[in-house]
């Protein structure tokens, strides 16, 4: 994981250089904190749906040089309950096809959920798509979306297994066979 998030700290550092009159974006999605604490279990099925499946302590860095493009990266860390840990690493491209606030974005996230306990790691890998609508409001942003993902690799530190892919289109695929979740973002922009 922390290879992970050097290399994207590198690749936005080398994207973003001698552009002065870019706009960064730095934000928070205010829906994930509470979901790192004890919640009734109605509340912690549901909940993280709302919330991106993101969890406690998060933040959303966007770069946009071109009025059509912005790149953006999403770093969460949280509990999910009393026995795992989960971090997460989200990379991609918005592109912005009718005005500067609608877009459709191509992600990646990288997520390795930790079982404290057991401390074996299960690490993932989901490409997604999202679509958005962001909120200028002067300086002050709110960006809300919907994000799909469609397929899984997945890997774990236990030992005489193998990595394997599949299709991915819901957290509960016996209950809902597609569901997308939804991202909260509040922030600023420079």
């Amino acid at each position: 994981m922390k290879r992970a998030v050097i290399t994207v700290i590198a690749l936005f550092t080398l994207a973003t250089a001698g552009y002065p009159d870019a706009t960064l974006r730095v934000g928070t999605n205010p829906l994930a904190y509470p979901l790192s604490f004890q919640l009734a279990d109605n509340l912690q099925r549901y909940v993280p749906i709302a919330a991106g499946l993101e969890y406690g302590f998060n933040v959303s860095v966007g770069y946009q040089r071109n009025p059509r493009l912005a790149w953006e990266a999403r770093l969460a860390l949280g509990s999910v309950h009393q026995l795992a840990f989960l971090s997460q690493i989200h990379g991609g491209l918005c592109w912005f096809p009718f005005d500067r606030n609608v877009y459709g974005g191509l992600f990646c996230k990288v997520w390795d959920f930790y079982n404290k306990q057991t401390e074996v790691h299960f690490f993932n890998t989901a490409p997604y798509l999202s679509v958005g609508y962001r909120f200028d409001i002067g300086r002050f942003y709110i960006d809300t979306r919907l994000n799909q993902t469609f397929a899984v690799l997945s890997w774990s530190s236990l030992e005489h297994t193998r990595p394997g892919i599949g299709w991915f289109l819901s957290p509960w695929p016996g209950f809902i066979p597609i569901l997308p979740t939804f991202t909260c973002t509040v922030g600023w922009s420079f």
